[in-house]
């Protein structure tokens, strides 16, 4: 295997240039469960990543399992203290290497904060660079309420999605709950998972948590800083273990 000197000078220089990252100074607490719904204006999120997904079926020849690797990239701006937009992309590596995946825009307002809640209404939608079609619409809010100091509920927001391009615009909800734990001032740990999927138009019956479903996200989070985030998660269906993803991910703020 040939070494490109010129790649690994820029893997030193990233290196040496995250001590200077983590101590940068931004207008955010590190704790992750007293941060804001939205960015602090003016304040810029940087947000890289790599899944791994893997999925099994079965049919009359046997059982079946594929994986696909994809890195989710995304950049933040926070217009105000109360308002910032997101887009969001994500490049596939494999069974191929293809740029031609969904880009999407989300806006998110905060309406309402005190000393334990804040909440954010979240709009979300794009194209589909593959497809040529408009994403789905995808409205909801983001909350999180700190019942203690280290312990908060959540939901992450864009609870509804409604489909826009094709004939049928099927329309559902997802009732998305979650409870996550700051261990330390720079450890966190969370869990999500989601309590139902109410069909609502032009789709097939809905689905309940443990009757139908038991999906669980686990993540993990170390700040380095309010600067610098670098996390894993852990997604699967308990109850059909037959799709599993796996990722880590970092997120600078400037």
């Amino acid at each position: 295997m040939i070494v490109c000197p010129k790649r690994v000078l820029m893997a030193l220089t990233l290196v040496a240039s995250l001590p200077s990252i983590a101590r940068a100074t931004v207008n955010q607490p590190v704790e992750i469960i007293n941060r804001p719904r939205t960015l602090p204006g003016g304040e810029l999120e940087l947000h890289g990543g790599v899944d791994l997904s893997h999925s099994s079926y079965t049919d009359m020849t046997g059982t079946h399992g594929q994986s696909a690797v994809s890195a989710p990239l995304s950049v933040g701006y926070g217009i105000s203290n109360d308002f910032d937009v997101y887009l969001f992309y994500s490049i596939g590596l494999h069974p191929k290497v293809t740029g031609k995946e969904p880009v999407d825009v989300r806006l998110a307002y905060t309406f309402f904060r005190d000393d334990r809640m804040s909440a954010a209404a979240q709009v979300r939608s794009g194209v589909d660079l593959g497809g040529n079609d408009v994403t789905p619409l995808r409205l909801g809010v983001s909350a999180l309420y700190r019942v203690t100091s280290t312990f908060a509920i959540f939901t992450p927001g864009e609870q509804l999605s409604a489909g826009l391009s094709g004939g049928n615009h099927p329309i559902g909800l997802d009732l998305l709950v979650g409870g996550g734990l700051q261990f330390t001032s720079q450890v966190f740990g969370s869990l999500t998972t989601n309590l139902a999927h109410i069909a609502i138009a032009n789709e097939g019956r809905g689905a309940f948590i443990l009757a139908d479903m038991l999906p669980a996200n686990l993540a993990a989070f170390y700040s380095f800083s309010s600067a610098l985030d670098v996390g894993a998660h852990f997604d699967i269906d308990l109850k059909h273990t037959n799709g599993i993803t796996v990722g880590v991910l970092a997120r600078l703020f400037f």
